[in-house]
């Protein structure tokens, strides 16, 4: 650990908590198992994805529409800029940012799996999913005029 350290002197003291803290084990994709014994899952408890996607999924079984509205995928800062840093189970707020390579396989995997559904992505372009048919980025500023114009 001492070598590890020497090699990451960039590290802040929140990048080892989320690494190697006993609460974290690194950072990784979570899902729910029969053990936790959370309800309401239904056809969605073997899903082995993220949060965002995982509701994405289920309102893409309602609706061809789908609106992603606060997926911002890639940090703005070098730090993490979850809105629960700081709080138990999560990093301190100077651990670094998390890449964002998870999350997008993830929405890939989702829109391979509803080519025909329109996902409209609101804020920053991802420049990962540009390429995809099903898949296009809208500013807060269009949003809201699309609220406004009643074309949700």
């Amino acid at each position: 650990m001492r070598e590890f350290r020497e090699k990451n002197k960039d590290w802040h003291e929140d990048d080892f908590k989320l690494h190697f803290g006993a609460d974290q084990e690194g950072y990784k994709i979570t899902w729910t198992k029969r053990k936790d014994k959370v309800m309401g899952l239904g056809k969605y408890q073997d899903e082995k994805t993220n949060a965002g996607v995982l509701i994405a999924l289920m309102a893409a079984d309602v609706s061809k529409k789908i609106y992603l509205v606060g997926y911002d995928y890639h940090s703005k800062s070098k730090q993490v800029n979850n809105i629960y840093k700081g709080t138990v189970g999560y990093v301190g707020p100077q651990a670094k940012a998390i890449q964002p390579d998870n999350w997008i396989a993830h929405t890939k995997k989702l829109l391979n799996k509803y080519e025909t559904h329109e996902f409209i992505h609101v804020g920053d372009n991802i420049k990962e999913l540009n390429e995809r048919d099903n898949w296009i980025n809208i500013s807060y500023e269009e949003f809201n005029e699309r609220i406004n114009n009643n074309q949700i």
